[in-house]
């Protein structure tokens, strides 16, 4: 800026961004946010790649919903961006000259802000040296552990494709380099190695799941659900990690939807002396079951699950209320598709979430529901995998409910203040009532 006084003064109406100063504001703002937008893409593109994925919007979007992917693209572009001002504000001591071309040295503040911050303030110049250069050291460091982490991860790609040998050490190896993405390593390990039949490595397996576990992210928690605890039936395990996880991540609507998934998936697959404690396995649902409800009270956009959780929900909670163990609850389970007794109230408002309404209300009232006059239940018949169900409804008045599939009446039977009726398991089922009457339960069985 040495030829700066022999300037003439700029009219003191001119504008801020005269001589091309808008120009020059608008194109630094592009490319500063370009380049810091490419960073912060490099992560989820990086993944993508690894996993031979094709790079669409979706799959961007799924991979963003990874935490470490995402914590490790906001990393690459805050980096990005501060440093993109450092260097825009160096080019921008002068104007008419190139960066090349300026005396630098002529501005040692500059210098000093660029690699570090002065503070001219203190007293004790030491204790100001030190002070000052404390952000130069903290990149310093920071350096170092990307160094790491980008060591670690080629490391760990040369593993994945075998140039490089797996041995029971090489995951300790690559956390202990890269103290960022240490985790991704040891979750490696522990879902590859969890059934090794080498001593060696399926302890070093179950150390890393336990130091995952401490993280409490769900990705990582799933993971070792579905991938370890699952597999080796440690269903003890298997129910903990979920609940650990699930409060990471509670917000998104799909991660209890999976969760559910898995947990059906892990009944479907009991046997023998396992599917004895199916009363067990419907406790810990229940305890699940029990954080959704208390997670969505309150919310103005609660969580709401699938039909096929729903269907599979009201089974099991079926047969937790029972108190019934053993082979008990096993026929009890396999005989009931709905009740409403116990079926799922994720939204806490007294109707079971399977049961629609349609033309009217459906009010809980004490023990049961009052359904106005012209208005039906509906439940959907679709998915419980019969060829045939029973329809069992208590009632205050029977024979003012007519009941449909489809918009097909079904022949229905009332005897007392119980309605009942043989279904085909298709469809969407319709209770209609022809004047108001309270419903005491609502029940669909398989017939025996």
């Amino acid at each position: 800026m040495d030829d700066l006084m022999s300037r003439p003064p700029r009219d003191e109406k001119e504008s801020l961004f005269a001589h091309g100063g808008l120009r020059c504001t608008v194109f630094y703002g592009l490319l500063i946010g370009g380049v810091s937008l490419a960073a912060f893409l490099m992560a989820p593109f990086a993944a993508l790649s690894e996993s031979g994925r094709e790079a669409t919007w979706a799959a961007l979007t799924e991979s963003l919903g990874n935490p470490m992917i995402l914590s490790r693209a906001q990393t690459y572009a805050f980096t990005v961006l501060g440093l993109s001002q450092l260097f825009h504000a160096v080019g921008m001591r002068n104007m008419r000259k190139s960066v090349f071309a300026m005396d630098h040295l002529s501005n040692k503040l500059m210098i000093a802000a660029f690699f570090a911050r002065p503070l001219p303030y203190t007293n004790d110049k030491a204790a100001g040296v030190v002070i000052a250069m404390a952000p130069g050291l903290i990149c310093v460091i920071f350096a170092v552990l990307l160094y790491g982490n980008l060591y670690a991860e080629r490391a760990y790609r040369m593993v994945q494709v075998g140039l490089r040998e797996l041995t029971p050490t090489t995951m300790t190896e690559l956390a202990a380099i890269d103290k960022y993405n240490w985790s991704q390593y040891e979750l490696d390990m522990a879902v590859n190695a969890a059934q090794s039949p080498i001593r060696e490595y399926a302890a070093t397996a179950a150390e890393y799941a336990r130091h995952c576990r401490t993280l409490r992210i769900y990705t990582i928690n799933h993971s070792l659900e579905r991938y370890v605890y699952l597999p080796m039936e440690r269903y003890d395990e298997f129910f903990e990690a979920s609940r650990e996880g699930i409060p990471q991540a509670a917000s998104r609507e799909a991660v209890w939807q999976y969760e559910f998934e898995l947990y059906e998936a892990a009944v479907q697959g009991l046997s023998g002396s396992a599917l004895e404690r199916l009363d067990w396995f419907a406790g810990q649902i229940r305890r699940t079951y029990d954080m959704l409800v208390e997670y969505n009270q309150g919310r103005l956009e609660r969580i709401t699950l699938t039909g096929p959780n729903l269907r599979f929900l009201d089974r099991i909670l079926t047969v937790e209320a029972s108190g019934l163990s053993g082979q008990e609850a096993v026929e009890l389970m396999n005989r009931t598709l709905f009740h409403s007794g116990s079926a799922a109230d994720t939204d806490s408002d007294g109707v079971p979430d399977s049961l629609g309404v349609a033309g009217g209300a459906l009010t809980p009232t004490g023990g049961g529901w009052s359904l106005s006059a012209g208005a039906a239940v509906t439940l959907s018949l679709s998915g419980y995998g019969v060829e045939e169900a029973v329809l069992t409804v208590g009632c205050s008045d029977p024979a003012a409910l007519t009941v449909q599939v489809d918009g097909t009446p079904v022949e229905a039977a009332a005897e007392g203040g119980v309605l009942t009726a043989a279904l085909p398991a298709a469809g969407e089922l319709s209770i209609t009532a022809q004047e108001e009457v309270v419903l005491s339960s609502v029940e669909l069985t398989v017939p025996s």
